[in-house]
């Protein structure tokens, strides 16, 4: 996915909202990087259902984030955690794809 207009795939009530990120205090990567790292179990173990709805969180949360100077190192650290392993390249490339337009 490239933007972030919702598929017929996303549009399953996602509850989870990261649209208030202004809590300076908040580290939110901590919510990035466990969407992130279910899509690297689910693709080891050829779960397909799971890798998709995953990296569909992700990309739900990615596109409801407000990037800021501030909050810069929140992608710094999902990119470092897709880059650092091993593995899914789709999900490199979503990120690559985010960072690149943000």
């Amino acid at each position: 996915m490239t933007s972030c207009e919702a598929s017929e795939s996303e549009i399953d009530d996602l509850e989870v909202s990261y649209s208030n990120n202004r809590h300076m205090d908040k580290e939110y990567y901590k919510e990035f990087i466990p969407h992130a790292g279910i899509f690297v179990f689910a693709q080891y173990y050829g779960v397909e259902e799971l890798m998709d709805l995953s990296i569909q969180r992700l990309h739900e949360a990615l596109c409801g984030f407000s990037l800021s100077r501030e909050r810069i190192g929140e992608i710094l650290a999902l990119i470092r955690y897709c880059y650092d392993q091993p593995g899914p390249e789709k999900l490199k490339r979503m990120v690559a794809m985010y960072s690149a337009a943000v």
